[in-house]
């Protein structure tokens, strides 16, 4: 089988991969990026769109990532910075049923938590930030994983194809790391006896994405968060971004678990109830829609001794480290994460 030798591999291509190539290609260090998903003009969380009609190509997030922090917005013409207007629909425990009704005090504080406590907001930070680097163009592996080897360091691809690194950077979740892991029994017993210690769990995400034009033109520049709190309905909160005078991003969302468990024809419920609370009027004519569903919206509290003992043991005895909110099991903010440099790059 064909064999490839590199300084690096970073599996994964969102935001946290794209961080950890940045930083390889500033020390000119050979990288392979190995992800299934075949889109590698930005990351996997950038929807590049050319909205017919209206003369113009915009990145829209496929997740409603924001932040507070204007300094992170540093393209102007496309990222931009807005008051936060806050619309209850129905009051109740909200961060209970953004929880998908489980026990919020198990879970890390969620984004639609930290969108609600922030009164101005910066949107569209990451489509600028890679519209940047989009120069950079690391060797991109469109494949799945079948084994990582971690005391050979060597990594098995779906189509056959061996990849001897030096160092690994692992961006993926967490929770699926020891189903790419091999190595003897003596030297995984740790890797295994500290994650299964850690009891990771996740709340899913069901956001329902959609680009209208709005014919009843409007100068409004604030975001809008429509929040539900109750089981009257499924969705708990809605984001509505103006992108200009006469076009709207609007995100719906929802919470999901075993126990609470997405409704047959969630899109359809969505836009009921978009509707229905008059967020979605007839002066918008939908021109894109694009369902997410994401299984770590919501990541559980863990102890961070223990991750960081899994850390060390990965980083220092295998040359492996975890690098993102998933793969580290953490919340960061984006200005967090941004300013963040991994380790076996320093």
């Amino acid at each position: 089988m064909p064999l490839i030798k590199t300084d690096l591999v970073v599996l994964g291509s969102g935001l946290s991969a794209s961080i950890v190539y940045t930083h390889a290609f500033n020390k000119n260090l050979n990288t392979v990026v190995i992800d299934p998903n075949p889109r590698t003009n930005y990351p996997l969380i950038i929807e590049e769109l050319d909205l017919g009609g209206l003369g113009k190509r915009i990145g829209i997030s496929k997740l409603p990532i924001l932040t507070s922090n204007c300094e992170v917005c540093t393209d102007k013409t496309s990222c931009i910075c807005y008051n936060v207007q806050v619309n209850t629909l129905k009051s109740g425990d909200y961060l209970k049923k953004v929880v998908a009704y489980e026990n919020p005090e198990e879970y890390q504080l969620p984004w639609p938590l930290y969108w609600y406590n922030n009164r101005t907001l910066c949107y569209n930070t990451l489509y600028s930030l890679f519209k940047s680097s989009s120069v950079l163009s690391p060797q991109h592996m469109i494949a799945n994983v079948r084994v990582i080897d971690i005391e050979r360091k060597l990594i098995v691809l779906s189509n056959g194809l061996r990849i001897l690194y030096n160092r690994l950077v692992y961006t993926w979740p967490l929770d699926r790391i020891l189903y790419y892991i091999k190595c003897s029994s003596y030297s995984c017993g740790k890797i295994y006896q500290l994650l299964n210690a850690l009891r990771l769990r996740a709340i899913g995400m069901f956001i329902l994405v959609l680009i209208s034009k709005y014919r009843n033109a409007s100068r409004e520049k604030s975001i809008v968060e429509f929040i539900h709190a109750t089981k009257a309905s499924r969705m708990h909160t809605a984001l509505l971004i103006p992108l200009d005078d006469s076009v709207r991003l609007l995100y719906a969302i929802t919470s999901f678990s075993n126990r609470y468990p997405l409704l047959p024809g969630i899109v359809e419920k969505l836009y009921s109830e978009l509707r229905k609370f008059k967020i979605l009027t007839e002066f918008d004519m939908v021109i894109h829609e694009m369902p997410i569903t994401y299984l770590y919206g919501v990541l559980s509290k863990l102890d961070i001794a223990l991750l960081d003992e899994l850390r060390e043991v990965l980083i220092n005895e295998y040359n492996i480290e975890l690098f993102g909110r998933v793969a580290e099991w953490y919340e960061y903010s984006l200005s967090e994460l941004l300013s963040r440099k991994p380790r076996l790059l320093s």
